[in-house]
């Protein structure tokens, strides 16, 4: 809706008086018989700019007034919050009914992917029946998405139902990144923390989450640092799956809070692997949360830039990376690569026994290091 509004509606008044003093030439002229079309012409001239200039004068504004309301609740649907989606239904069956006039609610669920579940001012159905992989929980992609999903003209607002827990190892600074730009383009967002800690009272136990390094280079040691939750000290079997076989299992005592539990993760070829840990125990009361998948790119060897001023140092720079690297070594050689350009193609770059005053364009190499 739009409104017209003035600064100061008194000048409007300035009209009457501009009016007469338009009129009376016209008048006049059609007294002496003129007949020709200029004076009609200048007539409806002077009288548009008449128009323009006491609208000017009074301050004439627009305004857009948004009167209807989007809200949009992005669930959390991943393997984490498995046990707590009735919790979530409720949730928003309370945001329904707690909508002001004029207003459309949708639902987004999510997990490692996202799908909108109910359209805008749709029926809304139960995020148990959502379609999507939980084995994962991308909270930053689904608020992406969701942001392009609101009508033009109205008041956006999105509600975040999550326990917070990003599978991504940069969750937390794109989630930040995400939030940022929904605020830049007028979206207004709420939370809903899922609290899906274990409880004291049952016997449960859950992987957490897993900490890694998504890529790496080949041959280099990588290892996975699994967080095991648990209510009881229990016996356990932990597997790790590459590619859905297994690569390795191990049988630990896990006691009461949280574990860790490591895992050397594969480097020996390149290529994208797809890894799944599995924890088994006696008395576990849910299999839910039982299971964490994570993927690792091993993208070839590392390619090292050794400068140095003594021979045997590329000896030993080759024994500690081992046939995990590429070594590009310049001994004694001032001629070392500067620009950015260069230096980009490797990996690693490595300063050795060596007085950098000495190399050519020293000004322009640490330059492009910065």
């Amino acid at each position: 809706m739009k409104s017209i509004n003035f600064d100061n509606p008194l000048l409007l008044l300035v009209f009457i008086p501009m009016v007469i003093l338009t009129v009376i030439p016209y008048v006049l002229a059609i007294k002496r018989g003129t007949r020709a079309k200029a004076p009609k012409i200048s007539l409806c001239l002077h009288l548009l700019i008449s128009v323009i200039i006491t609208l000017a004068l009074a301050g004439l504004s627009t305004t857009t007034v948004m009167t209807e309301t989007n809200v949009y609740v992005v669930a959390d649907v991943s393997y984490s919050s498995m046990g707590s989606l009735d919790r979530i239904d409720e949730y928003i069956d309370e945001i329904k009914d707690n909508l002001p006039k004029n207003s459309k609610l949708g639902v987004v669920c999510f997990a490692k992917d996202y799908v909108v579940h109910t359209d805008l001012g749709n029926e809304i159905t139960s995020v148990k029946n959502a379609t999507v992989d939980s084995s994962a929980t991308d909270i930053a992609s689904a608020l992406d998405f969701t942001s392009t999903l609101f009508d033009n003209d109205v008041i956006k607002r999105i509600v975040l139902i999550t326990d917070g827990k990003a599978t991504d190892n940069d969750g937390t600074a794109r989630l930040i990144n995400s939030i940022e730009s929904l605020y830049s383009q007028g979206v207004t967002i709420d939370a809903i923390y899922l609290d899906n800690n274990l409880s004291a009272d049952a016997k449960e136990i859950q992987v957490s989450g897993v900490e890694f390094t998504e890529s790496t280079y080949l041959f280099r040691e990588s290892v996975s640092n699994i967080l095991v939750q648990s209510s009881y000290e229990t016996q356990a079997i932990v597997e790790l799956y590459k590619n859905n076989v297994l690569l390795s299992q191990k049988a630990i005592t896990v006691n009461q809070g949280y574990n860790i539990v490591n895992f050397p993760l594969y480097t020996q070829s390149e290529g994208v692997y797809d890894y799944t840990v599995k924890i088994q125990a006696d008395e576990d009361e849910s299999p839910l949360n039982n299971e964490y998948s994570f993927t690792q790119e091993i993208s070839g060897k590392v390619k090292v830039l050794l400068i140095t001023s003594i021979q045997s140092d590329e000896d030993k720079v080759k024994e500690m990376y081992g046939d995990g690297a590429e070594i590009v070594s310049y001994i004694n050689n001032p001629n070392i690569p500067t620009t950015v350009e260069e230096l980009c193609q490797y990996d690693e770059i490595i300063l050795s026994s060596i007085d950098i005053r000495n190399l050519n364009n020293v000004t322009s190499f640490i330059d492009s290091l910065q």
